[in-house]
C-alpha cells in the first residue's frame, strides 16, 4: 500500500486545484527490504473539477493517481482514486421555484438557477494507492 499526499488545497469553485501536486507520504519497501519509492517522490495524477451548476447540482472533485517517479527516473504504476461531492440543493431550488410561482409568476423561474455547494480536499489529505 502506497500513501499519496496532496501538497496543496483543491476547491471545486475555482480552477486553481488543477495545478495541485502530489507526493509519496512514506517510504515504500519491497519484500527484499530495499526502498522502492522514497518519501517525497513526485506522483502523476489527474484532477477533474466540476463546478456547481443550476437546479441545485453540487460541485465535485475526482482525483485519479497513475504513477510515481523513482530516483532513477523510472515510473512505478499506481492505482488509487478519491471522489468528493458537495451538498446538493435541488430541494431548495424546486421548493422556491414552485412555491413562489403563485406569488411572483414567471419571475419564480430564477430560483431554479440556485446552485449547489462547493467542496474541497484539504492540503495533506492522504489517498491510499496500490502498486500494480
Amino acid at each position: 500500500m502506497v500513501q499519496v499526499q496532496l501538497t496543496s488545497r483543491i476547491r471545486s469553485g475555482d480552477q486553481s486545484g488543477v495545478a495541485a501536486g502530489f507526493v509519496v507520504a512514506t517510504d515504500v519497501t519491497s519484500s527484499a527490504g530495499e526502498v522502492v519509492l522514497h518519501r517525497g517522490a513526485p506522483v502523476d495524477a489527474t484532477i477533474r473539477v466540476a463546478n456547481p451548476r443550476g437546479f441545485g447540482r453540487a460541485g465535485g472533485i475526482a482525483v485519479d493517481v497513475h504513477a510515481a517517479q523513482t530516483r532513477e527516473g523510472s515510473a512505478v504504476r499506481l492505482r488509487g482514486d478519491t471522489r468528493v461531492r458537495g451538498r446538493r440543493r435541488t430541494g431548495v431550488a424546486v421548493g422556491l421555484g414552485f412555491g413562489l410561482m403563485p406569488l411572483l409568476g414567471p419571475f419564480a423561474w430564477f430560483f431554479f438557477g440556485k446552485k449547489g455547494w462547493n467542496t474541497a480536499i484539504e492540503q495533506g489529505a492522504i489517498i491510499p494507492c496500490v502498486v500494480y
